[in-house]
């Protein structure tokens, strides 16, 4: 079987833990990118893989998907040039800001039948799930059985 290529996108605090977790699987390779290209660079050295700068990680047809790991702000714009570059994509949390984002997301996914998925692993955490049953519809009454009127979750 020939490697998978994943380029993550973003050098901070959440790329070592990704990175960690693609090298779990011995058949994946992986490049790292970011606008600050020493942090990109530093990482990469520190890890033992490669770097490139984000325009060739997008322009590389052998990554097949993108990590993003940045700022919330670029997330966006990353997915939609992850799509139009032909890979899948995989965002950190949270997926966008705003609805007309998350719409724009999902007409340039469905457009190019594109993968791509949101990192968030805590839905399914027992706390999250009471809060979820106490918040439940909040969205349409404005008020929880629980709580009462909700201004702010």
């Amino acid at each position: 079987m020939s490697a998978l290529t994943v380029g993550i996108i973003g050098c901070g605090k959440q790329a070592p833990k990704h990175l960690r977790g693609f090298r779990a699987d011995p058949d994946v390779e992986i490049v790292l990118g970011d606008i600050d290209e020493a942090r990109a660079r530093a990482l990469a050295e520190s890890e033992h893989v490669r770097w490139a700068p984000v325009e060739e990680i997008f322009a590389d047809s052998s990554v097949a998907a993108v990590d993003l790991c940045t700022p919330t702000t670029t997330h966006a714009d990353l997915i939609e040039r992850a799509v139009l570059s032909g890979k899948a994509f995989l965002c950190e949390k949270p997926l966008c800001q705003t609805l007309a984002e998350a719409e724009r997301i999902e007409r340039v996914v469905l457009e190019h039948e594109a993968i791509g998925m949101v990192g968030f692993v805590y839905r399914l955490v027992p706390a999250f799930e009471v809060g979820a049953r106490i918040m439940k519809g909040v969205a349409e009454t404005g008020a929880s059985a629980v709580l009462g009127r909700v201004v702010s979750a």
